[in-house]
């Protein structure tokens, strides 16, 4: 779930929040539910975009990086266009071997996209690609 503050929604934005937790009547960010990197805390009160990621497609594993027992988390920055379709990938936090296999899973993903003032819009939002041996 990506919670999205009023404000600029731009690559590397403070304004996206990741949330991990149920359905709330308020909502404070902590660290057992928030995503990786991402701020905690209270949610200041006001209108709220929220983004669900309703299809994921789980990355391929390289097999140099299996060989080499390569493992961790690629964060990729996707740009969700107004349809809910990922449109473009930027890398933030780069693990060379597993680089190219996250970006190409995060470009298959869907999201219900984000809206202000009633419409969908496109955002750039952050997202976590874990790789793991075990």
């Amino acid at each position: 779930l990506g919670l999205l503050e009023p404000g600029p929604l731009t690559i590397g934005s403070p304004a996206f929040r990741g949330y991990s937790g149920g359905a709330q009547r308020t909502i404070t960010v902590g660290v057992l539910h928030s995503s990786p990197g991402y701020r905690t805390g209270p949610l200041p009160p006001g209108q709220w975009h929220v983004m669900l990621g309703l299809y994921r497609v789980a990355p391929a594993y390289p097999e140099p990086a299996r060989t080499s027992g390569v493992e961790g988390t690629v964060m990729v920055a996707a740009l969700v266009c107004s349809s809910g379709q990922v449109i473009d990938t930027a890398l933030i936090r780069s693990i060379p071997l597993l680089d190219e296999a996250a970006k190409e899973a995060v470009r298959h993903w869907v999201f219900t996209p984000a809206k202000a003032n009633g419409e969908p819009i496109a955002v750039w939002v952050d997202v976590p690609v874990k790789f793991s041996l075990h």
